[in-house]
């Protein structure tokens, strides 16, 4: 899974933490995924990363991932927590 992170903020973002939920066409949650992202993001800048998801065939929410198209999928991306280069935190 590749993403974009972009800081659109004034201070740079030196971690931060959030969820990848996907849902199908329908809006039924398929799974909700939980990431860390330690690399500091410059304010005014973006981050490009790319993750593993991990796949566990006895799990039906792993399943659901694996046997949907992405074009069938709306994924939202959530942040949680946002650790800022100033030392302010954001709990979202």
């Amino acid at each position: 899974m590749r993403i974009r992170i972009q800081n659109h903020g004034d201070v740079g973002i030196r971690a931060i933490a959030y969820d990848m939920v996907l849902d199908d066409l329908f809006g039924d949650n398929i799974a909700t995924l939980g990431f860390k992202c330690s690399t500091p993001i410059d304010a005014k800048r973006q981050f490009d990363a790319e993750y593993n998801v991990p796949y566990n065939q006895f799990e039906a929410k792993d399943k659901d991932v694996a046997n949907t198209s992405v074009s069938n999928m709306r994924i939202t991306f959530v942040p949680t927590k946002i650790i800022l280069e100033d030392g302010n935190t954001i709990e979202l």
